[in-house]
């Protein structure tokens, strides 16, 4: 048994003499003492109520094993009655934040994969503009779809997740009196973190093209299209409704995750600079991997087009093109 124990007051030789000759049940002393590896002697005393103390916490664990239903007791009486009472280990919230954090960077890295026609993949990714300016990603991914006019061969898309405090996770700080409270506190704290996030993203943007709109190398290299990802239903909403007419100066988008199903549930795309929209991640059809036929002249149209804008001149001088 694992189960972690605290002494919270004095055993009770007589509750202790009652339930541990429930176990022992029809056997002698020494049936007993014999499952769990102790001497006779021990066993007589606490059936006898002649006990001067608790019993060992190695000694208590081992009878609790033997405790069964029918036997009409539980583990939790036995221990209190030695004085003891099983130390309930709560899960830090940073803790269940950070593994919730990894199943949403899983959750969109697979679906952005069915959708999108993902290249590459990369996780923790920190973009630095100079010693003031920086972007990070949980996810970074470069796809099809993630695709600027603006900014030519920039196909990434970055994903920033934000975690709130799990239900109930607070209940350390303000205890169960108030769920309500716990509910607007844990919106207030997202909010404020989303706020801080979109802010510093278009900041970056606005710093790194002040010499020319999308004239320096630090913005062309910056993802695309970015996406605040939560999987916290409450907030998602809130922020939708209250910064549906946000505009920004890059393509960005609120994505909601649904972590039991395991999917992208929603996701709102925010107004550019220049009134356009990004088209939102369920628009996008999930690709059917059954079926990826092509005709012949599909595939000769779509070869010539590509040839003529990507291959160097002295490749198609090579094979023998006129210029």
């Amino acid at each position: 048994m694992d189960a972690k124990l605290e002494k919270v007051s004095e055993a009770d030789p007589k509750e202790l003499a009652r339930i541990v000759t429930i176990i022992k049940g029809f056997g002698t002393a020494a049936d007993l003492a014999k499952k769990i590896h102790v001497n006779p002697s021990t066993i007589s005393r606490i059936v006898n109520g002649k006990l001067s103390g608790p019993i060992s916490e190695d000694t208590l664990k081992k009878l609790a094993e033997l405790i069964s239903p029918d036997m009409e007791i539980t583990k939790e009486q036995l221990f209190k009655a030695n004085g003891y009472r099983v130390v309930e280990e709560r899960i830090s919230p940073h803790v269940q934040m950070r593994e919730r954090t990894y199943l949403v960077r899983d959750i969109l890295a697979r679906n952005v994969s069915r959708r999108h026609g993902v290249w590459r993949v990369a996780n923790d990714t920190r973009f630095l503009i100079n010693n003031m300016f920086s972007a990070f990603f949980d996810l970074l991914v470069e796809c099809d779809t993630a695709y600027d006019q603006r900014r030519p061969n920039n196909y990434l898309w970055g994903f920033d997740i934000l975690m709130t405090p799990p239900h109930g996770g607070m209940s350390h700080i303000y205890g169960e009196r108030d769920v309500n409270f716990e509910l607007k506190r844990r919106i207030a704290v997202g909010e404020r973190n989303f706020r801080d996030r979109i802010s510093r993203y278009s900041l970056v943007y606005l710093q790194s093209g002040k010499d020319g709109i999308f004239a320096s190398d630090e913005l062309k290299a910056l993802p695309a299209r970015v996406s605040i990802v939560l999987d916290d239903e409450d907030l998602y909403k809130i922020l939708k409704e209250k910064y549906e007419k946000l505009v920004l100066p890059m393509d960005a988008s609120l994505i909601l995750v649904d972590t039991e199903a395991e999917n992208v549930k929603d996701e709102f795309a925010f107004t550019r600079e220049d009134g356009e929209k990004t088209k939102v991640f369920l628009d996008w059809k999930e690709a059917d991997r059954n079926d990826f036929s092509i005709s012949e002249d599909e595939y000769d149209f779509t070869y010539d087009d590509m040839y003529d804008k990507f291959f160097p001149d002295d490749i198609k001088r090579s094979n023998g093109d006129k210029e």
